[in-house]
């Protein structure tokens, strides 16, 4: 970029006026754009500079047309139109007609990425109406492939096709060979979406050796782009990767931050899928802050789209509410920012038309003066009440989309759907697609709310299925002489029978989520202009609705996942009680007497006090097992260890199962003589549950051996000496005869 910059400067030093300087650098910011933007930007702000100290509006037009182009591609949307619409007013004065085609081209190659395709199409077609006219052949090329791209956003692909081989075909009649790469390309595009792969890959190859040819950076790092999505798209990810990181680094290094954008997203979605989850979301968070930056609100809300995807398939439901709310917030900025351009466009219009009277009145003083004058005077009303019209949607919208109560949105709409046409009945269907129901929640006429009612999606003789079943608004001005061609027969479901109906579809990204209708007594109540006022209240009910449900059905989703969090912590903690007692007797288990023989001690230790440990054993359990079955047995163990409790209740004293036949017992702040009084009641409980036991050797019936171990603990004695000491305790009763107490003080 350095030598490129050289030689400009050597360039612009040969001129010999300012007025061929300004016209050099406009020349060089043309050739230098696809390459670096940015730089063709400064060349076109500084012949700005120039013509305007020269007075030069010729120059000055075509600097402002610089400077808007580059900032197209820079991403910088909102500024680009801006230098445009200044460059076209100047344009129109000076007649400069090739410029007004290139102009009204890139407004509305501005309008396409804002997705406002008919205010896109609006432009194409202007552009290409004056081409003809002028015969400009490469620009009717142009015009013909961008048409295509607005059938291609809207799935038209049948269409998009026909639109971009006219392109192409001019393109291979004129030559160079790189200037049909981009309808090639297209075509390839196209080809992807309607999933034939290979057709995909040969076009977009084809197009990236152009590309390298003519050294055109941007439509190499497109090609690269595009071959990446078909590698991706037929499951070949180690190719798909390469090409998609060499893609982003060169619009990286042209700063094309839309396509960088497209990239990102596509390679995050790679790496979520091969569950890369770090990788991903770091792409998507570059893409935010990208989008941000060029302040497209339909861009931010596509990433913020993807985010709230990505975070919903790795579980983090904070950040999957978070983002869903940037998308709420970036969908209703989008809908508020398409409005205020067609506002702006309104305006444009009005005072050209106001310019258009003046110039019409002095004319025709004398021909049809007054006539004129009144012709004019009502189109300029029209005017007024399609700017007021058009403010008064953009109020709405705003208001209905920033709440999350459906019965807020209904009311609102309803507040103001008279001020703009005609409707004693206005009603709002659901749509549950579950069901195939629509489900009428909101139902005015008159000025009085009905009762809510549903009707199925099959039903023929339904205005509002046919349109939802359709994807098509109805529009009947005499519903006597037109319904047969949308219902079977005519029923009157609720109130006064009406003579002109709109019935429209609410669809957000190809989801029905319900149907309007406003219906009037009238007959003839309704024109092309209510129908496309409707469309834009839709737009934005539509939306509205859809958040509204995805905010419950995500809020319905996060309380069932805390309601299942609760239940698993509960099972947990009835597994961790569980795992802390014993099974058959449901007294704590050894693993529960370690913990707590470990805490009694540490605390025995620090405050110097005395601790007690009785070792119980059942005399001769073995031979009541081997005689009376161990069903008998196990029953014996419950019954002991019941008896233990009983005997065992002071606060901070502690029984276990050690195991088999065998119990422990912890006695804090307790010396031998205490233990042993213990000892001696554990002893007479278990005696007195007289459990007959013939086979014993020293009673005929169950008696228990108890072995006790009494200490200070200090820091020459460990826990595990004082086990074994009690332990010996227990030997030393067994080995006297059993059914005694003997124990050892230290």
């Amino acid at each position: 970029m350095f030598q490129i910059k050289w030689d400009h400067k050597k360039l612009i030093a040969k001129c010999n006026n300012t007025i061929e300087k300004v016209d050099l650098l406009v020349l060089l910011s043309e050739k230098i754009e696809n390459e670096s933007p940015t730089y063709a930007f400064e060349l076109s702000q500084k012949s700005h500079v120039l013509a305007s100290q020269e007075n030069y509006e010729e120059g000055i037009a075509k600097a402002l047309y610089g400077m808007g182009r580059s900032s197209w591609i820079m991403g910088n949307l909102e500024e680009a139109a801006s230098y445009l619409l200044d460059s076209l007013a100047l344009i129109q004065t000076l007649e400069m007609v090739e410029y007004e085609v290139k102009a009204l081209n890139v407004l509305g190659n501005i309008n396409l990425y804002l997705q406002i395709y008919d205010q896109a199409l609006a432009y194409y077609l202007k552009a290409l109406k004056i081409a003809e006219y002028i015969d400009s052949t490469y620009m009717k090329a142009k015009l013909y492939n961008n048409i295509g791209e607005i059938y291609k956003e809207l799935h038209d692909y049948e269409t998009a096709l026909q639109y971009y081989t006219q392109s192409l075909e001019i393109h291979e009649a004129l030559g160079p060979e790189s200037s049909k790469s981009i309808p090639l390309s297209n075509i390839g595009c196209t080809y992807w979406a309607l999933e034939k792969y290979d057709l995909a890959k040969s076009y977009h190859e084809k197009v990236l050796i152009l590309n390298q040819g003519s050294h055109d950076k941007m439509g190499e790092a497109y090609s690269l782009h595009q071959l990446g999505r078909v590698c991706h798209s037929v499951n070949k990810d180690d190719q798909a990767l390469p090409f998609f990181q060499k893609s982003l680094s060169i619009f990286r290094e042209t700063d094309d931050k839309f396509h960088e954008i497209d990239v990102l997203i596509d390679l995050h979605t790679l790496l979520l899928e091969s569950q890369h989850y770090n990788e991903a979301l770091a792409h998507l968070n570059r893409a935010l802050k990208l989008a941000e930056e060029t302040k497209t609100r339909a861009v931010i809300a596509k990433v913020c789209s993807h985010s709230v995807t990505a975070y919903e398939h790795i579980g983090n439901d904070e950040m999957t509410l978070y983002y869903y709310k940037k998308l709420h917030d970036a969908e209703r900025q989008t809908n508020h920012y398409e409005l205020e351009q067609r506002l702006k466009s309104i305006i444009t219009q009005i005072k050209a038309d106001e310019t258009s009277q003046e110039n019409e009145v002095y004319r025709l003083m004398n021909l049809e003066l007054n006539k004129r004058a009144n012709e004019l005077e009502k189109k300029q009303s029209e005017l007024y009440e399609s700017y007021h019209n058009v403010k008064v949607i953009s109020e709405v919208g705003q208001s209905i989309t920033s709440t999350l109560d459906l019965d807020k949105v209904f009311h609102r709409v309803y507040e103001n759907i008279n001020s703009l046409m005609d409707a004693a009945v206005f009603g709002i269907g659901l749509y549950n697609e579950e069901k195939k129901i629509i489900n009428y929640k909101f139902y005015m006429e008159e000025g009085v709310k009905g009762p809510g009612f549903s009707t199925s999606l099959n039903n023929k003789s339904s205005w509002a299925a046919w349109s939802l079943r359709n994807r098509k608004e109805v529009i009947v001005n005499d519903v006597e002489k037109q319904y047969p061609l949308y219902v079977k027969k005519r029923l009157q479901i609720v109130g006064t029978q009406m003579e002109s109906i709109i019935y429209y579809p609410l669809i957000v990204e190809e989801k029905i989520v319900g149907v309007l209708t406003v219906q009037s007594k009238k007959k003839n109540a309704y024109t092309q202009y209510t129908l496309d006022t409707i469309k834009a209240l839709g737009s934005y009910i539509s939306i509205a609705i859809n958040n509204a449900q995805n905010s419950q059905k995500l809020a319905t989703e996060i309380q069932m996942r805390k309601e299942a969090q609760q239940a698993l912590e509960a099972v947990n903690n009835k597994l961790m009680k569980l795992s802390e007692l014993d099974g058959l007797t449901g007294i704590p288990n050894r693993r529960t007497f370690d913990e707590y023989f470990d805490f009694r001690w540490t605390k025995a230790q620090q405050e110097y006090s005395p601790l007690s440990l009785l070792f119980i054993d059942i005399d001769h359990f073995k031979e009541y097992n081997d005689f009376y079955g161990h069903i008998d047995g196990d029953e014996v163990i419950r019954q002991v260890a019941t008896a233990l409790e009983d005997a065992v209740q002071r606060e901070g004293d502690f029984v276990a199962r050690y195991g088999g036949d065998e119990f422990v017992a912890i006695l804090p702040n307790t010396g031998s003589q205490g233990a042993l009084q213990v000892a001696e009641v554990i002893q007479q409980n278990i005696q007195n549950l007289r459990i007959q036991h013939k086979h014993s050797q020293t009673a005929n019936y169950i008696t228990a051996s108890i072995g006790i171990a009494s200490i200070t603990p200090n820091r020459m004695l460990t826990k595990e000496a004082l086990i074994k000491i009690s332990d010996e305790a227990l030997y030393k009763a067994k080995e006297k005869g059993r059914h005694r107490i003997e124990s050892i003080a230290l």
